[in-house]
């Protein structure tokens, strides 16, 4: 049989085997989100290993003092600052497999993000001292005094903001960033098949933020002292900067926030932050009263007159940020239409 006859009947004979293992890895936005997961987290668990060998050759750390929480400011340039370089890297390694731009994710270039960044910051620090005012003028608060001065003084206030942003950056990124968008796409993408595919999206991101957002409120349960109030108020947080989120298309509102709140209650006002107390911090201060109202070990988090605050931040995210949408302007859970042929290869399998 000729050559030219016989290379039709072969690629007919490998077109379904073809098509199928598309259908296995791609769909209609691209790699499917649970490959996309395992991916990501492939990769931060490769580069975690390699940060960690590094440290116990040249500083010989035992590997769990990285995960204590610091006590000074340039132990969060470790414990915070490398784990947000490490998912950054691998964000940044998604975005170009997935050729998604990183605003996608909620980070990286995005319109307003320097305002949202600094009214995120006025409103941490705002509503933090609110919530310090409301316990002081109940009596669940004492200060104690001025811990530093002169120099000392804005020397500490620079080298703690610089340590929670890189908490921020940290804990936003893993929690509200590419996890957000992976999860909402994948929820998405099954609901694209059903009557509920007109709310597909929505479905999706407030389905993935209640989820975060209970994993960031249990994460504080290793924390020393933690109580349920905590975990509460923590959980509820988060679901707030996910509305931020939603609003924006941006992390930047919400990094703001999560740094200047820490900040404040660290450095500022010397409470606890989720039971833990740094040092070098610009006023004393001790709780007094019943737990569920003073917050006692806990800190401020731990008292139940931080849920108004944190709802009060949920209305500062409806009034005062300008509505663009999630995901970012520029982002799509769809990549790009599929060509005819491989159209049916990104519907579900039939059971």
């Amino acid at each position: 049989m000729p050559e030219n006859l016989i290379a039709p009947v072969i690629s007919k004979e490998r077109q379904p085997f073809a098509v199928m293992v598309r259908r296995i890895f791609v769909g209609a936005d691209g790699l499917r989100a649970g490959w996309s997961f395992a991916l990501f987290y492939a990769t931060i668990a490769l580069l975690q290993q390699c940060v960690l060998a590094i440290f116990r050759h040249f500083h010989r750390l035992n590997p769990d003092e990285l995960r204590h929480i610091a006590r000074y400011p340039s132990q969060l340039l470790i414990t915070e600052g490398i784990p947000f370089l490490v998912v950054a890297f691998a964000t940044f390694l998604m975005s170009r497999i997935e050729r998604r731009p990183l605003s996608a994710y909620g980070i990286g270039r995005t319109t307003g993000a320097g305002k949202q960044f600094l009214g995120g910051l006025f409103w941490g620090a705002g509503l933090l001292s609110v919530l310090v005012l409301i316990l002081w003028r109940l009596h669940l608060l004492v200060f104690d005094g001025l811990l530093l001065s002169g120099a000392a003084t804005l020397r500490f206030a620079v080298e703690w903001a610089v340590g929670f942003l890189c908490v921020a950056l940290f804990e936003e990124s893993i929690s509200r960033g590419f996890i957000q968008f992976t999860l909402t796409r994948g929820i998405a993408g099954t609901l694209r098949f059903t009557r509920a595919a007109p709310y597909a999206t929505v479905i999706g991101f407030w389905a993935t933020a209640v989820f975060t957002s209970y994993l960031f409120g249990s994460g504080h349960s290793h924390n020393t002292a933690e109580s349920t109030i905590g975990l509460w108020t923590a959980g509820l947080f988060g679901f707030v900067l996910s509305f931020s989120l939603w609003r924006t298309g941006s992390l930047w509102w919400a990094i703001g926030i999560h740094t200047s709140w820490d900040w404040a209650q660290s450095f500022l006002y010397g409470v606890a932050d989720s039971s833990h107390i740094v040092s070098f911090h610009l006023l004393g201060s001790h709780p007094q009263g019943l737990p569920y109202l003073s917050g006692a070990l806990v800190g401020p988090e731990g008292s139940i007159f931080a849920i108004p605050v944190i709802a009060a931040a949920a209305v500062a995210v409806l009034l005062t940020l300008k509505k663009a949408g999630w995901p970012a302007q520029g982002a799509s859970l769809l990549i790009r239409p599929l060509p005819a042929s491989l159209k049916t290869a990104s519907r579900p399998l039939a059971v």
